[in-house]
């Protein structure tokens, strides 16, 4: 098959215009790099070379011991609610088929980022293109059913990710209550229809993937200056560890992102004492007329 529509972005001016091109029914995905689309849940099945096929009755075996060992005070909806139980998993690192994405292109483009990377992308993907692909393949009424508050349900759930066939397919969803984490993250799930299959496997089912009115890739091709340029923008907008994950591990992180900010301190306290302590603006000792 023909790769993803792809572009190329080398600075934040051009990442600026190319945003200009998104409607708000666009999705992001940031990743350190170029990897394929894949769920924590089909990583892990490689890592252990297990056969995806398994992959369904394994799923249902870790949402059946996650349960079990959850004792916090909403544990009746993560015994009622699928969908609330697998975000929940994903939360605190289990392996589950969601694929983590954002309405926020900015918060997409700082998680490419922020982190060591070392070929960076940022996922684009039309929510109004899956939706309509969605109605196609499992049926508009399914769709509609899932969608609204009132009908919303354990059944629509298994209507369209737990089908008998399988759905190809990739839907945006969200549970109905959520987390901090997405609430700040402005975070949504792709969740697959078939995950006895690879996660692309699901989005080339859909017709129009490859075009870019559907779905793109722009590639982060940027100097060590233009990602730290980046980052120090996206600090001024409040996106940074912090903000995006609000606890102290967040806060700890973020550390990293401000080493940049902690070396132009250090530079100036070093020009500002410079000359008290015979020093030149680089630090090195002043030359005396008879070291010449």
């Amino acid at each position: 098959m023909a790769d993803f529509s792809t572009r190329k972005v080398r600075s934040w001016k051009e990442f600026l215009l190319r945003k200009e091109e998104f409607t708000d029914r666009w999705v992001f995905r940031g990743q350190r790099d170029d990897w394929d689309l894949k769920s924590s849940l089909e990583r892990c099945c490689e890592d252990f070379c297990i056969d995806l096929r398994r992959a369904p009755a394994i799923e249902r075996n870790l949402i059946r011991d996650f349960r079990r060992g959850y004792s916090a005070n909403d544990r009746e909806i993560v015994i009622n609610d699928t969908l609330y139980c697998i975000a929940l998993m994903q939360h605190h690192g289990a392996p589950t088929r969601l694929l983590d994405w954002t309405y926020s292109a900015y918060i997409a483009l700082f998680f490419a980022l922020a982190a060591e990377c070392r070929s960076p992308v940022l996922w684009c993907l039309n929510g109004n293109w899956c939706l309509r692909q969605a109605q196609i393949v499992a049926g508009r009424a399914a769709i509609l059913e899932r969608n609204s508050d009132e009908t919303r349900s354990e059944k629509t759930y298994a209507s369209l990710y737990v089908a008998d066939p399988p759905n190809q397919m990739v839907f945006l969803e969200n549970p109905f209550l959520l987390n901090k984490r997405l609430t700040f993250q402005r975070g949504v799930f792709l969740c697959p229809g078939d995950i006895s299959v690879p996660f692309e496997d699901n989005l080339k089912a859909m017709s129009g993937w490859n075009k870019r009115t559907s779905i793109r890739k722009l590639v982060l091709d940027l100097t060590a200056r233009n990602r730290r340029e980046i980052l120090s923008e996206l600090n001024d907008m409040n996106i940074h560890h912090g903000s995006l994950f609000q606890d102290f591990d967040g806060y700890a992180q973020g550390f990293w992102q401000r080493l940049p900010f902690y070396q132009n301190m250090v530079k100036k306290r070093t020009v500002t004492k410079a000359p008290n302590k015979g020093l030149r603006a680089d630090g090195r000792p002043a030359l005396r007329s008879g070291d010449r």
